[in-house]
């Protein structure tokens, strides 16, 4: 669905969020919610 809204392929999508998990030193999508929450 974000996919879809920015134009951008399945993978690319996937990869940005890989990128972002990477940067931020996070493993998934619960972690990068209790960080945003703080």
């Amino acid at each position: 669905e974000i996919a879809k809204e920015m134009n951008i392929t399945l993978n690319t999508q996937k990869s940005y969020r890989k990128n972002l998990y990477t940067k931020l030193n996070i493993h998934s999508r619960r972690e990068l919610f209790n960080l945003l929450k703080n």
